[in-house]
């Protein structure tokens, strides 16, 4: 990768955040949207250095790799310019529109620009954010696995996957963001204490990522970060997130609101077990 993406990378973000008042909520999201990004890129390359089919391909690869991991947010800078203008409008915005879905930005985005029309980019910038049963499913997905590269496609996608997962964790950890998100803020009072939903733990338990729609208390969201791990690809993101204590500092947290002592205790062994493939 050179200097010259990391130009490209804060022109996009300058793009958006000059329309935006400089003391405004979405020009701290734009700015936490950069500081993740060259998160992600940095757990993006502890994952190659660790990983054996990746440190070995081609530095073509690794390079288009790290422009994946570099770009892989960048619709969520049109995304905040857009949400931004509609609040100015006072106009309402559906966060689940295809309009306001950051991948879909991101890659009719870099669609338009030849030094990142790369399927092995687009593919990690589309569906980086999505449930995998959706992404198997979707046409254009279905399409990318017709070209001669659609190894490296899926190699990309599940890094970028996997080091965005851990940036977060990062995150999570070190600047208590699950306290500060909108989700935190918005939350009636009684669901911030209340225990853990069935469906919720049913998820859990059968091993599932947990579906942010069913999501009902905190420690519901607390959990469905915890199962996290069940959307891991590589054998170094789990060691990555062990050494972190993400998944430690998580239970922790998840132990303040989860009163069943048996249910927790099954959650703790859950997580272990999942950890062993990093061993």
């Amino acid at each position: 990768m050179q200097k010259a993406d990391f130009i490209n990378f804060r022109q996009y973000y300058k793009q958006a955040a000059i329309l935006i008042s400089s003391d405004d909520y979405y020009q701290t999201f734009l700015t936490h949207k950069v500081r993740h990004s060259t998160q992600v890129l940095k757990f993006g390359r502890k994952i190659i250095s660790q990983t054996f089919e990746l440190a070995n391909n081609t530095p073509d690869f690794v390079a288009t790799a790290e422009r994946a991991l570099l770009f892989h947010d960048v619709g969520r800078f049109e995304e905040g310019m857009l949400r931004y203008q509609a609040e100015q409008n006072k106009e309402y915005i559906d966060a689940a529109s295809f309009q306001l879905n950051h991948g879909d930005i991101g890659y009719n985005t870099l669609l338009k620009n030849p030094l990142y029309n790369d399927p092995r980019i687009l593919a990690a910038v589309k569906f980086h954010g999505r449930m995998m049963e959706d992404v198997y499913k979707a046409p254009e997905w279905q399409n990318f696995m017709r070209l001669p590269d659609k190894e490296e496609i899926k190699q990309i996608l599940f890094l970028v996957r996997d080091a965005d997962k851990l940036a977060n964790l990062q995150s999570i950890k070190k600047e208590q963001r699950l306290y500060h998100d909108i989700f935190y803020k918005q939350l009636p009072y009684e669901h911030r204490n209340a225990p853990l939903s069935a469906d919720v733990v049913g998820q859990f338990t059968a091993q599932q990522t947990i579906l942010f729609p069913t999501v009902k208390t905190f420690a519901d969201r607390i959990l469905m970060d915890i199962s996290w791990l069940y959307d891991i690809n590589y054998a170094a993101s789990y060691r990555i997130s062990r050494e972190n204590g993400f998944m430690k500092y998580l239970l922790s947290e998840l132990e303040k609101y989860n009163l069943d002592k048996t249910l927790q205790q099954k959650i703790i062994n859950q997580v272990k077990e999942a950890e062993k493939k990093c061993e």
